[in-house]
């Protein structure tokens, strides 16, 4: 409750969810947390639709499951009109917005496209009505029903902390303030590290906007982070969102404290595209090459922490040197496939970034030799042949640069480096 009440709601909605996952709601409490950790983030056309599928009553009435809810029923009540009223004012300002641009019925076209936008539009109106009569029967039957009976309940609760932070608390046989804050921090720490070990579970999906996930994606984005520990070639065919996974990556590490400086290189005609998808679907707000800071001053603008820049602006030498000097958590480099030759400066620039994870992207990442596959792979892992003449050795026919001498061999070399996704496989 101490994230609710210090309005946070990402973290609110994470272990909101990780909960619901172990423990059954009585009633509807959990969606009333939920509503009021979206209205906290300022989704306050969500929060409005669960207030009007639930209902005010029903939302009200699950404040006793919720810990400390008859100590903050004040608390919640006002989260639960300040909704309801935030809703209503939306509602009424909804006709005033569109009424200059009404159109006769008889003007307008009615395609497929135009019919969802006009549902879009008419739909916080139909999420926020007013209260009805049957509302107000129930709130007033609630306010003369006598109070419920309490209860004292004795629930056994166990602890197990680590050796080492028992061995303390051991020793602290007469604490002071100083020592039982020390002590209470390091089991906080301790707590968020349990949490935070395994990647089985995404702390990224809950909060993500207008993002509808699949599972051959979710399921990439675990064996990006537990399996190929960050740096991986992502695969899949054109339209199966190569892009929204490498969203979801960066997203997760965002989440989890492990990515703060992060560079990600694309065609110049993509980087618009990009930083509008960061900003709107995973709330990662990026600097882009177009801004003027990077002809004002290029070494302040190359310092910003997050960074979406075309890779022909970038690997241009005034910039390069800049680049060269950064120590970067994370790098995506979007259509890959043009770090296919190790000579050209496209590949020389990202082999020179100083980075701990590397997400390359292509659809096409062999096109006309395994050579270029050399290349790619020698940017995920250094060092893993000696020289490309080992590689053509090991892997490659003599004579026929596409087909790969064994292909048992070479597709166990690709499970180790790259994930490819196909419509036909993750359709079945």
């Amino acid at each position: 409750m101490s994230w609710y009440l210090d309005e946070r709601p990402e973290p609110s909605l994470r272990y909101l969810q990780r909960f619901t996952k172990r423990y059954v709601p009585f009633t509807v409490e959990d969606q009333l947390l939920r509503a009021i950790a979206l209205a906290q983030r300022g989704m306050w056309v969500q929060a409005a639709h669960l207030v009007k599928q639930h209902g005010a009553y029903a939302l009200n009435s699950a404040i006793q499951h919720v810990p400390c809810g008859w100590q903050l029923m004040s608390w919640f009540h006002g989260w639960v009109r300040k909704i309801e009223r935030e809703a209503q004012r939306r509602h009424t300002a909804v006709p005033v917005a569109t009424k200059k641009s009404a159109v006769p019925a008889a003007t307008r076209p009615r395609n497929a496209s135009q019919t969802s936008r006009a549902a879009v539009a008419t739909a916080p109106a139909l999420l926020t009505e007013g209260p009805t009569a049957a509302d107000g029967k129930a709130v007033a039957s609630e306010a003369n029903a006598p109070p419920l009976p309490r209860y004292n309940i004795q629930l056994p609760l166990a602890v197990q902390l680590p050796e080492a932070l028992d061995t303390q608390l051991a020793l602290a046989t007469q604490p002071g303030s100083d020592t039982d804050r020390e002590l209470f921090c390091l089991r906080h720490e301790w707590t968020q590290l349990r949490l935070l070990q395994g990647f089985d579970e995404l702390l990224c999906l809950p909060i993500l906007h207008g993002v509808e996930t699949y599972w051959y994606q979710v399921e990439a984005v675990r064996k990006v982070l537990k399996q190929f520990h960050g740096r991986v070639l992502l695969a899949d065919e054109v339209g199966l969102g190569k892009t929204i996974e490498a969203g979801m990556v960066l997203k997760e590490y965002v989440l989890r404290g492990m990515a703060e400086h992060i560079l990600i290189l694309t065609p110049a005609t993509l980087v618009g595209q990009w930083q509008e998808e960061m900003a709107t679907k995973f709330d990662v707000l990026c600097a882009t090459s177009y801004e003027a800071l990077l002809r004002q001053d290029p070494s302040a603008f190359w310092a910003q922490p997050r960074v979406i820049a075309s890779i022909a602006t970038a690997r241009r030498p005034e910039h390069r040197e800049l680049l060269a000097s950064q120590q970067y958590d994370l790098v995506i480099v979007d259509e890959a496939h043009h770090l296919k030759n190790r000579a050209t400066a496209n590949w020389q620039l990202v082999n020179t970034l100083q980075k701990r994870f590397l997400l390359l992207l292509s659809a096409t990442p062999v096109q006309n030799s395994l050579v270029e596959l050399y290349n790619l792979l020698t940017l995920l892992k250094p060092g893993i042949f000696k020289t490309e003449k080992e590689f053509r050795a090991s892997y490659m026919t003599s004579g026929k640069p596409r087909l790969p001498a064994n292909r048992e061999r070479m597709r166990d070399l690709m499970r180790d480096v790259m994930i490819r996704n196909t419509s036909g496989a993750w359709q079945k």
